[in-house]
């Protein structure tokens, strides 16, 4: 009975956030541009993305600003259903992007290279198993 009610009373606290999250959103929407969403599928695609991150300084206990900077390494095959993108911080790109395409990608030419090829079969190399199941003959 205890558990429920700190289980109940957690809810209650991440349910008070949401929506203080979602009024502060409200209240600032005067400083946002309004953008479609295939317009900044298409800005993120083509230019990468900056994200900020707050780190602590052990050394003076000051919250630290850090921004990253991230390109489009390759869509999940199955991107039409959920829409999966993987992004990876841009100082790992190129090492990563010659690890999926096997060192391909980087002997393409210039003009009329297999772009859409060699993006289908980049992100086969990082699939995974979930699980597995019996089906009888």
């Amino acid at each position: 009975m205890r558990d429920k009610a700190i289980k109940e009373s957690a809810d209650e606290d991440k349910l008070a956030k949401i929506d203080e999250l979602i009024q502060r959103v409200e209240n600032n929407q005067h400083l946002y541009k309004k953008i479609s969403k295939d317009k900044i599928r298409k800005i993120f695609y083509n230019n990468g993305v900056d994200i900020t991150y707050h780190r602590l300084n052990k050394a003076t206990g000051e919250m630290v600003p850090e921004t990253i900077h991230y390109r489009m390494l390759y869509r999940n095959p199955s991107k039409a259903k959920q829409g999966s993108v993987m992004f990876i911080r841009d100082e790992l790109y190129d090492v990563a992007y010659d690890w999926l395409t096997m060192g391909i990608g980087r002997r393409l030419p210039q003009h009329n290279a297999k772009i859409v090829e060699i993006s289908a079969y980049a992100p086969l190399s990082t699939s995974a198993i979930e699980g597995t199941m019996h089906i009888p003959v």
